[in-house]
């Protein structure tokens, strides 16, 4: 009998400590609710380019929507956090392409950097002295998304990584810099509206550049605004 009782007991012993093995191994899955600023701000440091999705869901939790483009080449992940947004592009190995960020919150201001290139989200604005974008895009929707955003293609600086710096009406911000970039009454009068040489929209002026504020930060490629506000509300 003392033999069993103690067989039993030795039992009872080993699946207690496999459970607390178990409990204390096992990930833990952050709440975006609970988590401070500083510690989103750090989760955000960790999203690159050329890493895998899995490594990411540990600082951003599951993507609210998940789809294929480009011929079903590649996918398009979106996360949301009641602070921001990011969408991530990846090839079908899971392995990131690029990723575009956007602040949600008036005093949610992430510093995001690759290499030499830093900006605070709803704090830096468009312009810098003596440089000037590769490209700009910008749409003004009635009832569809709003965007503008200035395209740089990666060199040293970047560790030969192309970025985007933008606005995106789905996140926080001033939507003043699409405007800036659209014909006024007397180009319309006249049909005289042109665009920037070599680009894809005029490219506002400097003073509007100084005026208004990014709220998106994108790297890799492809590039684009980021999340589409239409989906993100029904989502969201």
């Amino acid at each position: 009998m003392k033999r069993i009782f103690s067989f039993v007991y030795k039992l009872a012993v080993i699946f207690l400590l496999l459970l607390i093995y178990m409990k204390v191994s096992a990930p833990v899955k952050q709440d975006s609710n609970i988590l401070t600023k500083e510690e989103k701000y750090a989760n955000l440091s960790k999203i690159s380019v050329s890493v895998q999705v899995d490594y990411l869901k540990k600082y951003l939790g599951e993507p609210v929507s998940i789809s294929t483009i480009k011929d079903k080449s590649q996918k398009e992940l979106i996360f949301i956090d009641p602070d921001y947004y990011v969408m991530l592009t990846t090839d079908l190995d899971n392995s990131v392409l690029s990723y575009v960020i956007t602040t949600r919150n008036e005093n949610f201001n992430p510093i995001l950097k690759i290499r030499g290139i830093k900006v605070q989200l709803g704090k830096s604005t468009f312009y810098e002295k003596g440089i000037k974008p590769d490209d700009c895009e910008a749409h003004p929707g009635n009832t569809a998304p709003s965007y503008y955003f200035e395209t740089y293609f990666g060199d040293n600086s970047s560790s030969y990584q192309s970025y985007l710096f933008g606005y995106n009406d789905a996140g926080f911000g001033d939507i003043g810099i699409v405007w800036a970039t659209q014909p006024n009454e007397e180009e319309i009068k006249n049909n005289n509206f042109r665009k920037t040489n070599d680009m894809n929209c005029r490219l506002p002026s400097n003073q509007d550049r100084k005026r208004y504020t990014i709220n998106t930060f994108g790297v890799g490629w492809p590039l684009s605004i980021g999340v589409n506000r239409r989906l993100v509300e029904r989502v969201n």
